[in-house]
């Protein structure tokens, strides 16, 4: 409780002790932590100690800014911090303070969001390390398990987190995925040459889910190096949690940009770039020419590249690479509201989700957080 010693706060013993006096209480992002966080020291024996103070962000795996003054003089036997501030909203954060050797650990405490937004708020940022993934590209929800699946350009495998944390949960790996489905490791790079080849599993970056056939769409873009080539992968769900199988494969054609996936319905749609067509995955088909040779007109499109698709099962919400959030409505393809995320200070946004009107956006960028943020009515 704020202000309150704890006996459980402090390492003690023949040496040093440090307790705080005053714990760190709820913020706002980017502002100063009130009241000011105080730190009490003993130098051993009960005796007054002098020196200095020091406090980090512990844990911080993904490296979160903790700003202002973090080494205090100590005074009276007491450090006081008058200007810490964090800049990313999130819960359950813990301060360490050192002094001479000993430390002591804070109580949990949250920082909110100070922005005032008409159509959503920033309720939490989750850090996803130090989970094994190296660099998350896209998410999608499976609802059976309350969990997200991130495809990794990287690490070329799959990976499930908890929903409501982050946590790694498991993953499925490209091992596996060799195992079962040899061919995909494998290709003819067209250079002529026999003893250079490609692959279609160097690049995992989109992905999807289809709880009506419970399987998962995995998209391989192309990379230079090493050479691949596009393709999407079928794993299907076991009674298990967390358990996918590689299926089938099949590559896609060499050109376009395959920059979002989803599944409505039980139909896929690939995103190539701002226009969202039909994919048939039995037959390997893309529905953007039409017997004739003739284009066909995507089934929907957006001046910016879509980065992020998610169906809630009335509206479509779609992420571009301009950092906006479209809401159509499905049945009509009619777009009910459009607004900016640059407030939310996003890099790279690269996945989307919407479960139970929470809105989850992946950052592209290393670390990879997921933005969490809660809708408000229209």
């Amino acid at each position: 409780m704020l202000g309150a010693v704890a006996a459980c706060d402090a390492i003690s013993g023949p040496g040093p002790s440090v307790v705080f006096i005053t714990q760190p209480s709820t913020a706002i992002a980017g502002e100063a932590i009130e009241p000011p966080v105080e730190v009490m020291v003993r130098a051993g024996s009960g005796r007054l100690a002098g020196g200095t103070v020091t406090l980090t962000l512990d844990p911080n795996p993904c490296g979160w800014l903790l700003a202002g003054t973090l080494t205090a003089q100590v005074i009276d036997s007491t450090a006081r911090f008058e200007d810490l501030a964090l800049d990313k909203v999130g819960r359950g954060y813990t301060l360490r303070a050192s002094f001479n050797g000993a430390s002591a650990m804070s109580v949990p405490f949250d920082v909110q969001s100070g922005l005032v937004t008409e159509p959503v708020v920033l309720e939490n940022v989750l850090c996803l390390k130090p989970n094994p993934q190296g660099d998350g590209e896209s998410l999608t929800y499976v609802s059976e398990d309350d969990a997200f699946w991130i495809a990794d350009d990287n690490e070329s495998s799959i990976f499930e987190v908890d929903r409501q944390t982050g946590e790694y949960r498991s993953q499925v790996t490209l091992d596996a995925i060799l195992e079962t489905l040899p061919a995909i490791g494998q290709c003819d790079d067209g250079d002529g040459d026999p003893n250079t080849v490609c692959s279609y599993v160097d690049e995992f970056e989109q992905l999807a889910y289809d709880p009506v056939g419970r399987s998962l769409y995995v998209i391989n873009s192309v990379n230079t190096s090493p050479p691949d080539r596009p393709a999407i992968l079928r794993l299907t769900k076991e009674a298990c949690a967390g358990c996918f199988t590689p299926e089938s494969w099949q590559p896609l054609p060499v050109g376009p940009s395959y920059r979002s996936i989803i599944v409505v319905a039980g139909q896929i749609y690939l995103a190539l770039n701002g226009r969202m067509y039909p994919y048939d995955y039995d037959t390997n088909q893309l529905a953007t020419v039409d017997a004739n040779g003739d284009s066909l007109p995507p089934t929907y499109a957006t001046a910016s590249s879509m980065v992020g698709l998610s169906f809630d099962g009335t509206f479509l919400w779609i992420l571009t690479f301009s950092r906006r959030l479209h809401q159509v409505e499905w049945a009509t393809r009619t777009e009910r509201r459009s607004f900016e995320l640059d407030a939310f200070g996003f890099s790279l946004p690269r996945g989307l989700e919407v479960v139970r009107d929470t809105i989850y956006i992946l950052e592209g960028d290393v670390p990879n957080p997921v933005y969490v943020l809660s809708q408000r009515q229209p």
